[in-house]
C-alpha cells in the first residue's frame, strides 16, 4: 500500500472527509458528482474492484475447466449467433452438451443493494444474477450457467453448486476422490481467499484510483 493510499484509509476510518468542500464540477467516472467522505467511491458498481474481481475470477474458473477439458476457451461466439453468452465456453461440461459459465460480481455496497444484503446476506448476488443469455443458449441445445458473487465473497447457493461440481470434474481427471480434491485443490476457498485478498488491497485503492480518474465537467 502506498502512502496515498494509506492516507486515503486512515482518513476514511476516522471519518475524516477526503474532499472537505467538493465542487459540484468534480464526479466520479461515472458521472456522479461526489460526496465529502468518498461513500460513492467505495460503492460505486463501475469502480475496478468490481471490474478486477469479475477478471481474477473468470480466469480462475477458466483454469480449473481446462483441467478439466483441453477444448475450454474464454469469450467464445456462441456458435448460432455473435453474442458471447458467458466468460468461459466447455464443449461439454454436462450431458456432452456445450456450456457457458458467466461471472457476475455485485458490489454489496451500492445503494440499491445495501439495505437488503445487509438483512439477507447474499442478496446483491441474487439480484444481479443473469440469465439475459440461457434461453438463447438453451435454445440451442447449451445449457448456461450464471456464477453470482457479491463483493464481500458471497456466492449464491446455485453459484456454489456449479462451482463444487466444477471441482468435482477436477477430482474425476486428477483420480482423487472429492472431498480429497475440495481438501487439496480448494476451489471454493481459494477464489474466497482471492476476492477477500481483492478486498484488503482496492479498499483504498479503489477509492485512489477513482479519485484520479475524477474528472471536472
Amino acid at each position: 500500500m502506498s502512502q496515498h493510499e494509506f492516507v486515503i484509509a486512515i482518513r476514511i476510518w476516522l471519518g475524516i472527509p477526503l474532499f472537505p468542500f467538493p465542487p459540484p464540477s468534480l464526479k466520479c467516472v461515472c458521472g456522479q458528482v461526489l460526496d465529502p467522505f468518498g461513500n460513492h467511491l467505495v460503492s460505486c458498481g463501475h469502480g475496478p474492484l468490481r471490474i478486477k474481481c469479475h477478471d481474477a475470477l473468470c480466469k480462475v474458473i477458466y483454469q480449473a475447466l481446462l483441467t478439466n477439458n483441453k477444448h475450454v476457451k474464454r469469450e467464445r461466439c456462441s456458435g448460432f449467433d455473435n453474442s458471447r453468452p458467458g466468460d468461459t465456453f466447455h464443449p461439454d461440461f454436462l450431458l456432452d452438451r456445450p456450456s457457458f459459465f458467466d461471472v457476475t460480481i455485485a458490489n454489496s455496497l451500492q445503494p440499491s443493494f445495501i439495505i437488503t444484503a445487509a438483512i439477507n446476506a447474499g442478496a446483491a448476488a441474487e439480484a444481479c444474477k443473469d440469465f439475459c443469455h440461457a434461453d438463447r443458449v438453451t435454445a440451442a441445445g447449451g445449457i448456461f450457467y450464471p456464477l453470482a458473487v457479491e463483493t464481500l465473497g458471497l456466492w449464491t447457493p446455485y453459484s456454489l453448486k456449479i462451482l463444487r461440481s466444477i471441482a468435482s470434474r477436477i477430482s474425476a481427471v486428477s483420480h482423487m476422490t472429492f472431498s480429497k480434491s475440495l481438501n487439496n485443490l480448494s476451489l471454493v476457498h481459494n477464489i474466497d481467499v482471492d476476492i477477500n485478498n481483492r478486498n484488503k488491497s482496492h479498499s483504498s485503492v479503489d477509492v485512489g484510483v477513482n479519485i484520479k480518474g475524477c474528472r471536472r465537467r
